[in-house]
């Protein structure tokens, strides 16, 4: 609007009016600030909406991101003419190039192996009568199963004491036949001479792994000790609920003994052998997953007696790798020198979330992505985790759907037939994906962080179209991760360094022999019996140690699931 001609008019009138423009000015300026105060707030409120619905649904909704099919339109990774009734799944085995994956056993399929006790219930002589005839010689023909019923056999401790029976010569006991005729018989000379009388003992010999303690001059067995681990780190039963169990089956064994015998096992048994698979899995492995995830210690020479927030760091081999190997590792911080350090020496892929304290490691290696990270930051943009409405966030979720589909097409495929589908289909919807989110506005903080995180993970979740061997997500280190996360919410923290050093190199051992589809106490029980007795030997060698590995040919029918 063009300011009117004050020409004529008063110079007061001319002033006032001048300073009714510049107030005017001024309440727009303030009114434009206020307004865009006011939009900051709303989106504040709309984004704390958000992590409010996020918290809530952590703390008493569903923990699956999966996403069940409803009506025509679904976001599974199969769609409704995929999905296989419950009685086509019980036999169905996949082949894949290094190996073969089974799917889950039926009940019945698992509860065959346990032992058979028969009752038999016969007839009594005088009860052996025809009731027709009179018979009293009536015939043996079979029998029929009545009724079955499973029962629990609590368990007990049993002592087991090792005798060495002795044997000796009652024929030489007399001495020899000089002996009657000899002067110096009963003299100090005769106390030297060969054929003094004497007795003649020998002992049975007991093999000496049998005999070799795991603890010398304590009460802890490879049985013991394989169910105490089995507890705490696969069951997740801390030491203070296994001392009270202990207790009822007679034997009791307070907590800090546990604890003793844990570090001195971890110290003299358990280190070498994750060592081992540490290295094995470093220089054997075409492709590791990376994972970190905190834990409470109280550190050594501390005055305050806080807790320490520390890291346990996992490295796990591909699914496709011929030897399953996960390896946890306790670290004080969260520092990239710490990744660096673990896989010092491995210089082919890794895959991990877009944490950067893996930028270094990625000098190395080959840094892969993570879709199953992306697609869980666009799933919390959608409002309230509703996927029957649309949204922004739920469309960022449907492009990485896509890939995890045709990830499924190929999961049984060649190489070379899994590295074309990859770049006829996967880059194709790649190339889409980032066309849309180059295009998106975000209308909340999640879907911001959702976009950047695509944008900066962009190289490395491109990655996987380069070799076919390399997958799309970081979910096996996830689920390896997973098992101490959860036994953490029971023992809480780790007394000391040692401990926290003790209870990686545990899960290690635990997770490693689960990946390899072994019974995890079995598995316990059959290297702490083998291990005591190498040591004694000094046969700690590498021949040794991949002779007890999990992947073993003949750990894996010693060890397989069923019944102990």
């Amino acid at each position: 609007m063009e300011r009117p001609n004050l020409s004529g008019i008063s110079p007061e009138i001319a002033a006032y009016i001048g300073a009714l423009e510049m107030n005017t000015a001024h309440m727009q300026e303030m009114l434009d600030k206020q307004s865009g105060q006011l939009e900051k707030m709303l989106q504040r409120i709309t984004d704390l909406e958000q992590i409010l619905l996020n918290m809530q649904r952590m703390r008493f909704g569903r923990k699956s991101e999966q996403i069940k099919p409803e009506g025509i339109e679904q976001l599974s990774f199969l769609s409704e003419e995929d999905i296989p009734l419950a009685s086509e799944q019980e036999e169905e085995t996949i082949e894949v190039t290094s190996h073969t994956r089974k799917k889950k056993r039926t009940q019945e399929e698992i509860i065959a192996s346990l032992p058979v006790i028969q009752h038999e219930h016969m007839l009594a002589e005088e009860d052996q009568v025809c009731p027709r005839c009179g018979n009293q010689n009536m015939e043996y023909i079979g029998k029929d199963l009545v009724y079955s019923e499973y029962e629990r056999v609590p368990a007990h401790v049993e002592r087991h004491d090792y005798y060495s029976y002795k044997y000796a010569c009652r024929e030489c006991e007399g001495g020899t036949g000089k002996c009657d005729t000899c002067e110096d018989a009963g003299t100090e000379k005769c106390k030297t001479c060969v054929d003094r009388p004497k007795t003649v003992v020998i002992m049975a010999k007991i093999p000496k792994e049998l005999i070799t303690p795991l603890i010398k001059g304590s009460k802890a067995s490879a049985s013991i000790m394989a169910q105490a681990y089995d507890d705490k780190f696969e069951q997740g039963i801390p030491w203070y609920r296994q001392e009270k169990e202990w207790e009822r089956l007679g034997f009791p064994i307070s907590r800090q003994t546990m604890t003793n015998w844990a570090l001195r096992i971890d110290k003299d048994y358990f280190q070498p052998v994750v060592n081992y698979m540490l290295n094995t899995a470093k220089n054997e492995s075409s492709v590791l997953h990376c994972d970190e995830s905190h834990v409470k210690c109280l550190p050594e020479k501390t005055d305050t007696g806080n807790l320490k927030k520390c890291q346990m760091w996992v490295v796990r081999t591909g699914e496709e790798e011929k030897k399953q190997i996960v390896v946890f590792n306790f670290r004080s911080t969260r520092k990239a020198k710490e990744a660096t350090d673990i896989l010092d020496g491995y210089d082919r892929y890794f895959v991990s979330d877009g944490y950067p304290g893996y930028n270094d490691l990625g000098k190395g290696a080959t840094r892969c992505g993570c879709w199953g990270h992306t697609r869980r930051y666009f799933y919390d943009s959608v409002p309230g985790h509703n996927m029957k409405l649309e949204s922004t966030g739920r469309e960022g979720v449907r492009f990485c759907d896509k890939l995890f589909r045709i990830e499924k097409e190929c999961e049984a495929l060649s190489p070379e037939e899994k590295h074309k589908i990859r770049n006829e289909k996967s880059k194709k919807v790649i190339e889409e994906f980032y066309a849309w989110v180059e295009t998106v506005q975000p209308t909340n903080s999640n879907l911001k962080d959702a976009l950047a995180y695509a944008m900066n993970q962009k190289e490395y979740l491109t990655r996987f179209l380069e070799d076919p061997r390399i997958p799309i997500s970081n979910n096996p280190a996830e689920n390896a991760i997973r098992p101490f996360v959860v036994g953490r919410k029971n023992w809480l923290f780790c007394n000391s360094v040692d401990g926290a050093n003790a209870t990686a190199n545990a899960y290690s051992i635990v997770e490693t022999a689960k990946a390899n589809n072994l019974d995890v106490k079995k598995y316990l029980y059959y290297i702490l019996k083998e291990l005591p007795l190498a040591l004694a030997e000094g046969k700690m060698t590498d021949d040794f140690l991949e002779s007890i590995m999990p992947w073993n040919a003949e750990v894996q029918e010693k060890c397989q699931r069923g019944y102990i």
